[in-house]
């Protein structure tokens, strides 16, 4: 089981992909630092300031309704892990990082430090240098000798920390392997990333796909969180932003509408209550991926997205009780009950797909094949059990029994000329497994019969 990545390596692959950087222009690791150090201040500040005002809204509660103090049990993501992270070796190992996926996300080329990066240690060896100075003559007037070992060992090194290949690959304006940039960030040396340049050529197709996978493996519930972080599951969350989404849009316009996690928070009514149990960003990359909404741009905190028609049709299917991606991933989501006495084939005890006719094929097919689910099932095996051939193809009996679209790969998964495996009792995550597309099926279900019986 793979873990959450942190949100601002997730924030640089999208990112990344809202404009493509032009292979010809040289970078340096400020260009893919898209939050300085005073913006991360203020929000490390105010997310500091939320965790107050939740705890003061619960006590405020507690003292009004008489009930006991309830705080979230949830933590917060780490402040290292967060989205504003200006760490400048963080950006660099995101992008080293996709360069060494396979097929590589980016290739970086032409790793240059520039010679100014020695100029610029030894002066500094030389600013120190006069500092130990003064300390060691003023040790001696105070009567001790003083040596500091640490500063004689940076003031000594002659390759000014880089060691003697990379320093002369530096020195002589030659370019650095990946290799040796590894080396480099066992020094932290902030000098040596403010002199590093490099060309970046992104591979789109593959960089779309490494945040593809990773998107999946988030709404199928496949990924490990840090100790004492609790989240929501992918459907409750994408619930809960796509009523947010919609409470915004009808207040604003439904086109490059900015967005911010406290914005929608506050719209969706769970601000100060349960912010610590969402992936923000990877429910919203989720959405894009679905085609519920389409991402303009990231700028600092906002998203500035557009609605999609998806999305008007997948709040419909919300609205009317159809959407079919709305639980964990392991619980059932879709089952059929077959009734022998009245033939009725009915989806969660509430639609009817068909009701064949008595001792026909379909009825024949159905009777056998549902009281063997999981079970690959040949044409000839079914002919021997009815005593009677098929005159039909499978294909042609599941479209007369409504099996059709998203039913069919979803309740059939494998059928061919000769035999077809029928399986009940369809999980959330088998909508995943079976690339089942959820709008389509909520269309499908929305045009069956409902059952008299049923209640909603």
């Amino acid at each position: 089981m793979n873990d959450y990545q942190p949100e601002w390596k997730i924030y640089l692959w999208r990112k990344m992909l809202v404009g493509h950087s032009d292979e010809t222009v040289l970078h340096s690791i400020r260009d893919f630092i898209y939050f300085d150090e005073s913006e991360q201040r203020d929000l490390m500040l105010k997310e500091a300031q939320g965790s107050i005002d939740a705890i003061n809204t619960s006590y405020t509660k507690a003292i009004s309704t008489k009930t006991p103090m309830e705080v979230d049990s949830g933590d917060a993501l780490s402040h290292t892990e967060r989205f504003y992270n200006s760490n400048v070796e963080n950006a660099f190992l995101g992008l080293l990082g996709l360069n060494s996926e396979t097929p590589a996300g980016l290739t970086l080329s032409e790793l240059y430090i520039t010679p100014k990066y020695i100029e610029k240690y030894q002066q500094d060896v030389r600013r120190r240098a006069a500092q130990e100075e003064k300390k060691r003559i003023a040790s001696i007037s105070g009567g001790h000798a003083y040596r500091s070992e640490k500063a004689d060992a940076y003031l000594r090194d002659k390759f000014c920390g880089l060691g003697s290949t990379i320093f002369n690959k530096v020195q002589n304006s030659q370019f650095l392997t990946i290799t040796d940039l590894v080396t480099l960030m066992q020094i932290n040396d902030p000098l040596i990333w403010q002199n590093l340049t490099f060309k970046i050529e992104i591979h789109e197709t593959a960089l779309r796909k490494i945040l593809s996978d990773y998107l999946d493996e988030f709404r199928t519930g496949d990924l490990l969180g840090a100790p004492k972080m609790r989240y929501f599951s992918y459907p409750k969350q994408r619930e809960k932003l796509i009523e947010a989404i919609k409470v915004l849009t009808e207040k604003y316009d439904s086109k490059n509408l900015r967005v911010t996690f406290e914005e929608l928070a506050r719209a969706g009514g769970w601000y100060l209550k349960d912010e610590n149990h969402f992936r923000f960003y990877e429910t919203m990359f989720s959405l894009e991926k679905e085609n519920v909404i389409k991402i303009i741009d990231l700028v600092k905190e906002e998203i500035i997205i557009s609605l999609t028609r998806d999305f008007m049709m997948d709040q419909q299917a919300i609205d009317e009780g159809n959407h079919p991606f709305s639980g964990t991933a392991a619980e059932t989501a879709y089952f059929l009950d077959f009734d022998p006495k009245t033939r009725e084939l009915v989806l969660n005890k509430e639609y009817i797909l068909s009701t064949p006719n008595f001792s026909s094929e379909n009825h024949n097919f159905i009777e056998y094949v549902f009281a063997r689910p999981n079970e690959k099932i040949t044409k000839e095996e079914i002919e021997t059990a009815i005593k009677k051939s098929l005159g039909k193809s499978f294909h042609q009996i599941l479209n007369d029994l409504g099996f059709k679209g998203e039913l069919r790969k979803m309740f059939f998964p494998s059928v061919s000329k000769d035999g077809i495996i029928f399986e009940n009792s369809i999980s959330y995550k088998d909508f995943e497994d079976r690339k089942i597309d959820t709008k389509k099926l909520a269309l499908d279900i929305k045009k069956l019969h409902k059952l008299r019986s049923s209640k909603k």
